[in-house]
């Protein structure tokens, strides 16, 4: 079975501008040597982690390599910023835009991609070839609304980070949209996008945020 799937690399809004700068969403080694990035909202353990994991398929290289995209919007790490455990600073779901890509697009586009089957720092995890993706990502988790692990399922939060990795760069013309919680970031961010002559569509959707959180 083949359908319409999306990435979702979320990233702070004071972090836009940076971004706009650079033309898209570049990868954590970029992003580090050169300083990019204004506010911090990751768990910086697992950041450093991310620099010493070595991607065993082509093209290689380490995790901070790549540009990561979960394949469901509610992701644990999401969950962790807004509530502030174990991350370099909480922030608000509203101060958080989504970088929403289709995979198939970005393959037609001639990105290099790998993905993995879960957290990819979990022991447990591997990488694939992007071909693999329907095969080894766990859609029925991806699809439903609840990751927590269970007695009878307690590897679901694990195969919920799954990543989609595209290699070093990510221009802003290879996003189907941006996503807001709130229509006053929207109009923000629009502002923002047309200043720097970039037309991406920026969408008001606050289901793809937390229900209950700030």
């Amino acid at each position: 079975m083949t359908r319409d799937t999306f990435g979702y690399h979320f990233s702070h809004v004071d972090n836009l501008d940076s971004i706009l700068e650079s033309g898209g969403l570049c990868c954590d080694t970029t992003v580090d040597s050169e300083r990019k990035l204004v506010t911090e909202t990751a768990d910086a353990t697992l950041k450093q982690k991310r620099r010493a994991k070595r991607v065993a398929i082509e093209p290689g290289g380490v995790l901070a390599d790549y540009v990561p995209f979960y394949f469901a919007s509610t992701s644990p790490m999401l969950y962790r910023v807004c509530t502030g455990w174990k991350v370099t600073r909480q922030a608000p779901q509203s101060d958080l835009i989504f970088f929403v890509v289709e995979t198939g697009h970005i393959q037609q586009a001639g990105h290099q991609v790998v993905i993995s089957d879960g957290h990819p720092l979990a022991a447990f995890s591997e990488f694939w070839p992007v071909e693999c993706m329907q095969e080894k990502v766990s859609w029925d988790v991806m699809e439903g609304n609840q990751w927590n692990d269970t007695d009878e399922d307690s590897d679901r939060k694990r195969r919920r980070q799954a990543e989609f990795l595209v290699h070093h760069f990510v221009p802003m013309g290879h996003l189907e949209y941006l996503v807001c919680k709130e229509p006053k970031v929207q109009e923000r961010v629009e502002e923002r996008l047309r200043a720097a002559g970039h037309n991406t569509p920026v969408l008001s959707m606050p289901d793809k945020y937390y229900p209950g959180r700030p």
